[in-house]
């Protein structure tokens, strides 16, 4: 008798996966096929099925400055550890023949414990309880020094105050005890539960030692140096980087502007569509990711390329990304309003918000950075300006418009304004 079947899903993502690629989504705006192709092999990585002897994650990200590759990091960082800062970034054009010994001990600060994100019920269960425990101690230990202080002062010294300074001593005592148990369990996860990230940045300018210290990292997951010194990163995720393609990348934007890859140049009233328009066929096309791909292949040694798992473009960034990053800026200067004790209602109008990105779009090659300079003269520096006159205050509903072209800021009356112009 033949054995009944299930069906099993086909390409759905993970629920782990999902909340990873959903954290970078909200962060990185315009590079949603660099993130989903990292969610395929985070799969593996959480998994525990990968390869041996060789890096968690092998990746090779090129494309303009400013566009996502060092976000993508930082998030992933963020994501995993808690921190932005937790990765070991090694400038390859920094390092001559001579000086790549000091290497090893850069990498070899890279490892950082796996978080919670990663590992499984059991361990989460038992860091939880040893922050809480930890929490409790420090509670009785300033208990514990206040009573001692009042025990000092105290000219009679009383039998309860002594009863008082027993107990909380015991509670000490065995709150140190659990956590000394609890940290025991802990470290019988951390020997294979280790993850750490590593980039190399502009691979390009390497020196050939620098050159072969990451081909062998690649290939083998680990290296040995002159001086005997060994450094693992089997249990790393690998990041190399290089803004090699962006010559390359630009000449297909300006080409496409042109309408030399089969675009017809649009009428004069349909200009305000042209960018959604001819970036929407671009990028079904591919042609950046391919005109990339054409350009590393034939200038970049295979055996070199054949080592990462995968080779990603980073996208331009097109109005539809400079608007996203626009309101992420905005809400960042939200909370740079909220921490220093200013907080206001900003309203921008369409009308600046296209003016902003408009001004921002015609140099792509800068990626996002343009962005933020128009966003520091147009928004950050006159509200600053305004705030150092005291023309606005705290609770102030502030309106940015756009009249001839130049952002103007305006007000909403305050109450007590209005009731002394009655």
């Amino acid at each position: 008798m033949k054995n009944k079947m299930i069906g099993l899903s086909q390409g759905e993502t993970s629920a782990q996966a999902l909340k990873l690629f959903n954290f970078l989504k909200n962060r990185i705006k315009g590079q949603d096929p660099v993130i989903s192709n990292f969610i395929k092999y985070f799969e593996g990585l959480i998994s525990g099925l990968r390869r041996p002897n060789s890096p968690v994650y092998k990746g090779l990200f090129l494309g303009f400055p400013n566009v996502g590759k060092r976000l993508f990091i930082e998030s992933l960082a963020q994501a995993f550890f808690g921190d932005k800062k937790y990765y070991s970034e090694i400038s390859c054009g920094a390092f001559n023949v001579e000086s790549v010994s000091a290497v090893p001990a850069l990498l070899s600060r890279a490892e950082i414990d796996l978080p919670s994100l990663m590992r499984d019920k059991n361990y989460c269960r038992i860091f939880t309880a040893h922050k809480v425990l930890h929490e409790k101690l420090e509670g009785f230990q300033i208990e514990l020094f206040n009573l001692c202080t009042e025990a000092k002062n105290d000219s009679v010294n009383s039998e309860d105050l002594k009863n008082k300074i027993s107990a909380v001593v015991k509670k000490c005592n065995n709150f140190i005890k659990a956590i000394n148990v609890l940290e025991e369990k802990l470290e019988k996860y951390k020997p294979e539960n280790q993850l750490s990230i590593v980039v190399f940045s502009d691979f390009e300018k390497s020196c050939p030692a620098m050159l072969n210290i990451i081909q062998r990292i690649l290939r083998d997951g680990r290296v040995r140096f002159e001086n005997g010194e060994e450094v693992d990163l089997t249990n790393s995720i690998v990041i190399v980087t290089s803004t090699i393609v962006s010559d390359s990348v630009l000449e297909e934007i300006k080409n496409i502007s042109k309408g030399s890859l089969g675009f017809e140049p649009p009428a004069k009233a349909k200009m305000e569509k042209m960018d959604k328009a001819i970036y929407k066929r671009f990028a079904d096309t591919k042609k950046i990711y391919k005109s990339s791909i054409r350009f590393v292949t034939e200038n970049i040694n295979l055996d070199f390329l054949s080592l990462f798992d995968r080779i990603s473009i980073f996208r331009p960034l097109f109005k539809d990304s400079l608007k996203e990053i626009l309101d992420l800026e905005l809400n960042k200067f939200y909370n740079e309003l909220m921490s220093v004790s200013f907080p206001i209602t900003l309203k921008l109008s369409d009308e600046v918000v296209s003016f902003i990105i408009d001004e921002s779009s015609d140099k792509p090659e800068f990626g996002a950075s343009t962005l933020l300079a128009k966003f520091d003269k147009y928004i950050r520096r006159e509200i600053s300006r305004l705030k150092n006159r005291g023309e606005i205050k705290e609770g102030d509903n502030i309106s940015v418009e756009l009249k001839d072209k130049k952002v103007i800021f305006s007000r909403e009356l305050r109450k007590e304004e209005g009731d002394s112009l009655e």
